[in-house]
């Protein structure tokens, strides 16, 4: 994340249609699809500066947290995860009950 290539969040990796690589301590790696990526992270209410991101990613492998990120044009490891529009559905309305179940403060 040295450089300043001008990705500063996901919405500008996905903006520019490029899939973001992921590299975590352990030494695996991983690309990931940055449009569903942003989208996921929105949907959680969640900061998606690349300085943050990481702190919500986990690696398959290790279950660490990945530590550099790079833009790639190859394709996402797995192309399925969050294929159509009804896993979005489910998960919003996921997220929707976890929220009306928190106790108020």
């Amino acid at each position: 994340m040295g450089s300043d290539n001008g990705l500063r969040s996901l919405g500008d990796y996905a903006r520019r249609s490029v899939n973001l690589f992921t590299i975590c301590r352990c030494g695996h790696s991983a690309v990931l699809d940055s449009a569903k990526l942003n989208r996921w992270y929105l949907f959680h209410c969640w900061n998606t500066d690349m300085e943050t991101i990481g702190a919500h990613l986990r690696c398959s492998r290790c279950d660490g947290h990945p530590d550099r990120f790079a833009p790639t044009p190859r394709q996402p490891n797995n192309p399925h995860w969050m294929s159509d529009e009804h896993q979005w559905e489910r998960l919003a309305k996921r997220l929707a009950d976890r929220d009306v179940t928190k106790p108020m403060s």
